[in-house]
């Protein structure tokens, strides 16, 4: 029986059409006393004319050993092509191996966050004065998510699970919104959860708007992790506006950052994993954006005594190879050179850190605090610091603005809360409803 190995082109390569490439490699079969030759190999691009390959024979090896080359091109066609290897012995038995190619797209949309309209003081200034115009939808998790302890209780680890991590997509061309939360479950041997929401009610551009009875947003996906903790969490459009994109976790426990690839009405699928080896533990804060053409991705550990972000950065075209929907390249992420890792200034109280472009065309990273830290009826603060990118550095913080939202059950504490597309994100649960679910309260920040 045959066997083929394929040398080029590599997996994923980004051809050109109407280019010709190589396509090269080694075939091989039965060797002495009984040689069984290899009688041809041929090449087709997407099941299309077969190429007859050349072959050269290799001599003074165990297997009956040939090397072939053929040139071939792909017409047209932005997105992958599959290149098709088949080796035929002289008794007629073959073999047959794959590779994919890319075709880039004439341009490319690379993802990259809406700056807010105005500076970054007047905006948190504007939320403080403006919380009586937030909007409420319900967010359908699971009842058994919020355990309250009872009285007396001494060992009460379900009381302490909770809701952390939020981010959501822009709309997608259907009008819907996706709403994805982490949740962490305490108990020695349980998982966490990553939970994906569709909302389909009315919204004005990119903005929810608030509807009574408060519209749900359904449970689309809750998925088991190996992360107890999974938490701080940033969501990646698709490149060319696609309906897709990336979900980036900070997973505390397992010391990783987990990258999920994610569509509608598709579960998430994990596109590759970054291991983080701080000095003290984590991660449990993560941001991304692109600044000037370079993707900058910080993993970051804050504790009571310390904290610490490493930054990775990433050119657009080796993180998205060929511009093709659903094939982020997650090894492109680098450590930062010539120095990667930096101090991280952000309170260790913290629920979730995101970083914000603002009017002027300055970046700020924003903390998510409630004080006392672990009271969902605590003071909630919005702390903000500067970064600056080259050379990269975050300052102490700036300035702490106090913000309050609707009656109820609200804060930072219970599960944190999250700044993407021009939307001001807290998930709150709310006292006095008939659904023991929690709600969402939007406040508009454009």
């Amino acid at each position: 029986m045959p066997n083929l190995t394929i040398s080029q082109p590599t997996n994923n390569l980004v051809v050109t059409p109407q280019i010709p490439f190589l396509v090269t490699g080694q075939a091989t079969d039965r060797g002495m006393p009984e040689p069984v030759e290899i009688e041809w190999v041929t090449v087709s691009i997407d099941n299309g004319p077969l190429i007859q390959a050349a072959l050269t024979a290799i001599p003074h090896q165990q297997l009956t050993t040939v090397r072939f080359i053929a040139s071939a091109q792909v017409t047209d066609g932005a997105g992958p092509h599959t290149v098709t290897v088949t080796a035929t012995n002289e008794q007629n038995m073959s073999v047959s191996k794959t590779v994919a190619v890319l075709v880039a797209s004439p341009s490319c949309i690379y993802p990259q966050s809406n700056p807010i309209r105005r500076t970054v003081r007047e905006e948190l200034r504007a939320i403080a004065e403006n919380k009586d115009k937030c909007t409420s939808f319900y967010l359908d998790t699971l009842e058994g998510q919020s355990n309250p302890c009872l009285p007396g209780d001494l060992i009460c680890a379900e009381g302490k699970d909770h809701h952390q991590g939020l981010a959501r997509t822009h709309q997608l061309s259907d009008g819907s919104i996706y709403f994805f939360l982490s949740h962490s479950e305490t108990d020695s041997g349980d998982k966490g959860h990553l939970m994906q929401f569709r909302y389909s009610g009315p919204t004005e551009g990119e903005h929810v708007i608030e509807t009574s009875p408060p519209t749900v947003a359904p449970l689309a996906q809750l998925l088991l992790v190996e992360e107890q903790h999974p938490c701080d969490m940033v969501f990646l459009p698709e490149v060319n506006n696609a309906d897709a994109g990336y979900l980036f976790v900070a997973e505390q426990n397992t010391h990783t950052l987990g990258i999920y690839r994610w569509a509608p009405f598709q579960d998430y699928a994990l596109q590759g994993v970054i291991a983080h080896e701080p000095a003290v533990g984590g991660p449990n804060f993560v941001f991304l954006d692109k600044v000037d053409g370079t993707y900058f991705l910080g993993i970051a550990y804050a504790d009571k005594n310390s904290g610490s972000v490493t930054l990775f950065s990433a050119r657009p075209d080796a993180l998205f190879p060929g511009c093709v929907p659903g094939q982020m390249n997650v090894s492109a992420f680098q450590p930062a050179s010539p120095e990667s890792v930096f101090p991280f200034p952000v309170s260790a109280d913290a629920q979730q850190a995101k970083l914000i472009r603002d009017a002027s065309g300055n970046w700020f990273l924003l903390g998510f605090r409630s004080e006392p830290p672990d009271d969902p009826k605590g003071t909630d603060f919005v702390d903000v610091h500067r970064v600056e990118f080259s050379p990269f550095s975050i300052s102490e913080m700036l300035f702490s603005v106090h913000v309050s939202f609707k009656p109820g059950d609200t804060g930072f504490a219970s599960t944190g809360t999250s700044r993407d597309q021009e939307d001001c994100l807290s998930l709150l649960p709310i006292d006095g409803r008939k659904r023991k679910d929690p709600a969402i309260q939007v406040m508009s920040v454009g």
